[in-house]
């Protein structure tokens, strides 16, 4: 099995365009979405309610490093904000938050769960964050609580394709991992990005996230990931005739535990 999900939707106009050309084409199956833009998220909407994208394949990109909070009282925390917005950098703690903040974060990421459900009306398929903020084990506790409390039983792995540059790292992300597991969430077995997948050896035994950015190139009317590589040839390029399936985290709820 194979995601393919686009990060982003919701955030503009311009971009859900592009996730929805991509889904049209086949070259996606999955899609997560920003709830904090207003009028991105309100043309988010309108492509669910005209049957374009299916809502199987939504799922929630939980956020804390951009845009406007849902909650005042996160705008007004200074660790996560300034001047009523998310600080795209801040001095990071991936182990600890105070309890302050802990309560601010559980309550700004429900408030993002509770948005998404009232302007869908039905539960994301899966949890995944801007910037992978979910993967620092102090608010990814809080996303966990939050999502046994809404019963979503799947989120985004750290990224686990390719090898990261130090032990330190490796060993971090596999706990993340691991702790997932241990949770009982649903998983796929590797995530990571294009470049990532293709420096790897491909396994159809196993299932796999890749995530990428599209955008829709006026120019010459491609979709390309992070603007740059053409998504389509370079799909071609990573599997290079392999099987593989494509389907998404609702797909992959349905599948039993190994």
């Amino acid at each position: 099995m194979v995601i393919i999900n686009n990060d982003d939707f919701g955030a503009s106009e311009n971009l859900n365009y592009g996730i929805y050309l991509a889904f049209s084409k086949n070259l996606i199956s999955s899609t997560t979405t920003l709830v904090n833009f207003e009028e991105g998220l309100k043309d988010a909407v309108t492509y669910i309610n005209e049957g374009k994208i299916r809502p199987a394949s939504v799922g929630l990109h939980l956020n804390l490093t951009a845009g406007k909070p849902l909650t005042n009282k996160m705008a007004a925390n200074e660790n996560f904000c300034e001047n009523g917005s998310f600080k795209p950098n801040r001095n990071r703690n991936i182990f600890f938050l105070n309890q302050k903040d802990r309560k601010c974060v559980f309550d700004e990421l429900e408030a993002q769960i509770l948005k998404f459900k009232e302007v869908f009306g039905f539960n994301p398929s899966h949890l995944d964050s801007h910037h992978h903020i979910h993967t620092e084990l102090a608010i990814l506790q809080c996303v966990i609580r939050l999502a046994k409390k809404y019963k979503l039983n799947s989120i985004r792995l750290s990224q686990n394709l390719g090898s990261p540059p130090n032990f330190i790292k490796r060993t971090y992300k596999k706990l993340v991992n691991n702790y997932l597991k241990f949770k009982k969430f649903k998983v796929v077995d590797k995530f990571g990005g294009i470049s990532a997948l293709n420096s790897s050896n491909f396994n159809g035994k196993l299932n796999y996230e890749i995530m990428v950015h599209v955008i829709h190139d006026t120019a010459d009317d491609s979709l390309k990931d992070e603007g740059i590589i053409d998504l389509n040839e370079k799909l071609r390029e990573v599997f290079q005739g392999d099987k593989w399936q494509l389907s998404n985290y609702t797909d992959l709820a349905q599948t039993k535990s190994s």
